[in-house]
């Protein structure tokens, strides 16, 4: 309804029925908090992979290069109106033995690297960004930013930096090469092996702190894991936060008055393990 009819259709009711239609309308016009989802390292196991692609809200799928089932969740992630990103693969400060395959290293050249990436995206169909696994040590390396921000930018994509390293310098290179970028808030389900048993609990502190900051800034990019917690509590609680939040891809965020205010602002990131 137009503002013009709406105060024509307005003045016609009782003063009882007009505020009730005043705050309906207020509400319907007042934009939700942004959640983004970004669910990393999707590439190993199908199964519990089929299930996240079921869920029923908008997701950003970021998979793992040259892994075996990388092809299929792609498909089914497109297939369930959900966002695809390439879960590249860079060197880390420790455990190499974690990179997996398809990942780029800081001894080599901007040749490899290219053909590296490039290599990488064939084996993900509907890729439209990549965000970085692991990298605490490659995201402060200005030379190999710049060369995989302008790679990225002829290839169309954006950049979600998954904050890993909070010496990272990889938003400000895609910055600087007019890329669009984002970068990680929280992450959801980080947690060492003793804490195993208390994963539903981290889950539900961290999300409590991802709503506040959504609440705040309008926004919140949200990196979580398919682990089978995770995965049930999204199933037990989505619906009750879809009544109050907006969840959407990560590259609607891009667009979002919201968010181009709030990186500004430089939000402080939860969850920093440099790798």
């Amino acid at each position: 309804m137009s503002r013009l009819l709406y105060i024509f259709f307005i003045a016609l009711l009782s003063p009882a029925q007009a505020n009730d239609l005043e705050r309906n309308y207020a509400s319907a016009n007042q934009a939700k908090p942004k959640i983004s989802i970004v669910v990393d390292d999707l590439g190993d196991n199908s199964i519990i992979a089929k299930q996240i692609t079921e869920l029923p809200v908008n997701l950003t799928m970021a998979i793992l290069p040259k892994t075996p089932h990388a092809q299929k969740i792609s498909n089914w992630a497109h297939q369930n109106g959900h966002e695809v990103i390439m879960h590249l693969p860079m060197e880390a400060s420790s455990r190499p033995d974690l990179l997996g395959p398809g990942a780029i290293f800081s001894d080599m050249s901007q040749d490899q690297i290219t053909d590296i990436i490039l290599e990488n995206a064939r084996s993900i169909p509907h890729l439209v960004g990549i965000n970085n696994h692991m990298g605490s040590l490659l995201t402060k390396d200005v030379e190999k930013m710049t060369w995989v921000m302008s790679l990225a930018k002829s290839q169309n994509w954006y950049f979600l930096d998954s904050k890993t390293s909070e010496e990272s310098i990889a938003q400000d290179i895609a910055l600087k090469n007019g890329l669009p970028n984002l970068g990680r808030d929280i992450f959801l389900d980080h947690h060492s092996e003793s804490q195993k048993g208390e994963l539903p609990k981290i889950i539900k502190l961290r999300m409590n702190r991802a709503l506040s900051i959504a609440q705040r800034e309008g926004h919140v990019v949200v990196i979580c894991h398919p682990y089978a917690e995770t995965l049930a509590f999204f199933e037990k609680h989505l619906a009750a936060l879809e009544e109050q939040y907006e969840f959407v891809r990560a590259s609607d965020l891009l667009s979002s008055d919201s968010y181009q205010i709030a990186s500004k602002k430089q939000v402080p990131q939860s969850g920093n393990f440099n790798r």
